[in-house]
């Protein structure tokens, strides 16, 4: 049951960010003091590359 919720979380990310090369789908993504910030589901925060919305690029 835990897996199939941490399944849906992931996969109902709006934002697709790159991180460490690697793409990776976040809830939310934002620009603060400079510098592209996305957060997971669970409102974790990291700093990003670059991200967009899915679906836009």
């Amino acid at each position: 049951m835990i897996m199939a919720l941490i399944i849906t979380f992931s996969v109902d990310g709006k934002y697709d960010g790159v991180s460490d090369g690697k793409i990776k789908t976040y809830s939310e993504c934002y620009e603060k003091h400079g510098r592209n910030v996305c957060e997971d589901v669970l409102n974790n925060k990291y700093i990003v590359e670059d991200y967009w919305i899915k679906g836009f690029r």
